[in-house]
């Protein structure tokens, strides 16, 4: 018996499409991030890519001023973000002017592992409030957050390296009135 299968495709108009802003710290962390999307525009993201999509170009260069405020006592958080630590969280989160919202991240792993599901990690969605630690970086973008390694616990064969998921996202700065 035939079954019937759907796929979903999104299309962007020419001058439309992702953007992501991305900070380095050296040169050879730019290098590899380099390298990571060339791989990535060359075999595709997500699922199906055996049938040619997730295929992409990107451009690079263009550069952004983001001007914190002055006295700045909160950020919103421009990416997923998952506290470094229990404190972190504690601090950002107890503040009345605090506001975020949780979304549940997981999913599958690709070649060769494509059956094996990755562990959840609840992270705070883009656009949350949080109070910014006190620790003088305050009139200026900030980077805060970490990686968790989402491998799976228990599967029939070892795989050999860590899962990544970054939490880490830049934060612009505001002071709450």
């Amino acid at each position: 018996d035939t079954q019937i299968y759907y796929i979903e495709r999104y299309y962007f108009a020419p001058t439309a499409g992702l953007y992501f802003l991305i900070h380095f710290e050296n040169d050879q962390a730019r290098d590899r991030v380099k390298s990571a999307l060339n791989l990535l525009a060359d075999e595709g993201i997500g699922t199906d890519r055996n049938i040619g999509n997730g295929k992409f170009t990107y451009e690079t260069g263009a550069t952004m001023d983001m001007p914190g405020q002055v006295d700045a006592t909160h950020g919103i958080n421009l990416g997923l973000f998952c506290p470094e630590n229990n404190d972190q969280l504690q601090t950002m989160v107890n503040d009345e002017g605090a506001g975020y919202d949780l979304l549940q991240r997981g999913g599958w792993l690709s070649e060769p592992y494509n059956n094996y599901r990755k562990r959840s990690v609840f992270m705070f969605k883009p656009g949350s409030c949080f109070k910014l630690p006190e620790n003088g970086v305050r009139n200026e973008t900030v980077l805060l957050g970490k990686s968790i390694d989402l491998q799976p616990l228990e599967t029939p064969t070892s795989i050999a390296h860590p899962v990544w998921r970054s939490g880490k996202t830049i934060f612009y700065p505001f002071k709450l009135t």
